[in-house]
């Protein structure tokens, strides 16, 4: 998933290893994406992740 960081487009979250390039971030651990969620403050946005119509399996990347 995208996260963007609006204010910092260079954030650097050291404790997790992820590094902002031009405002963007490729995050797929589910903890990550909750921490980042909880820096909004900041400017980091995480997008909602769709919700799945019950019944349906996920789609395999």
């Amino acid at each position: 998933m995208i996260v963007r960081s609006e204010k910092y487009p260079s954030l650097v979250v050291a404790d997790l290893g992820i590094r902002f390039h031009d405002g963007e971030a490729e995050v797929s651990d589910p903890g990550h994406l909750e921490r980042l969620r909880r820096m909004s403050g900041m400017g980091v946005v995480v997008p909602e992740e769709p919700k799945r119509r019950p019944g349906r399996p996920k789609k395999s990347e």
